[in-house]
C-alpha cells in the first residue's frame, strides 16, 4: 500500500517533530502494510519556509536512519504547496 500524503520528515512542518517520532510513525505504518510513503511537507512562504534542498536533506537523513532501525519502508519526497499570490 502507498501513502501519498504524509508529514513524516522531522522538524519541517506540523508533522513529526523529531527523528524518533518519524521512526515510530514509520514502524506503525510498516506494521499496517504500508510499503511506500510520499513525504509531503508544507511549502507555505512565511509559515513553513521549506526549500527543495531542505526537503531533500531531511529525506536523505531519514532514509539513513531507516536503515539503522531495520525498517524496509520506502520514502520519496514532494511537497504540499499552498497556492497563493506569494508564489
Amino acid at each position: 500500500m502507498f501513502d501519498l500524503h504524509n508529514h513524516i520528515l522531522p522538524g519541517l512542518d506540523d508533522g513529526a517533530k523529531t527523528i524518533e517520532e518519524s521512526l515510530a510513525l514509520l514502524r506503525m505504518a510498516e506494521e499496517q502494510g504500508i510499503s511506500h510513503i510520499l513525504a509531503t511537507p508544507h511549502l507555505h512562504p512565511g509559515r513553513y519556509d521549506n526549500t527543495p534542498q531542505d526537503i531533500l536533506l531531511s529525506l536523505q537523513y531519514l532514509q539513513e536512519q531507516l536503515q539503522h532501525a531495520g525498517l524496509i519502508i520506502r520514502i520519496a519526497a514532494a511537497a504540499e504547496i499552498r497556492i497563493g499570490p506569494e508564489l
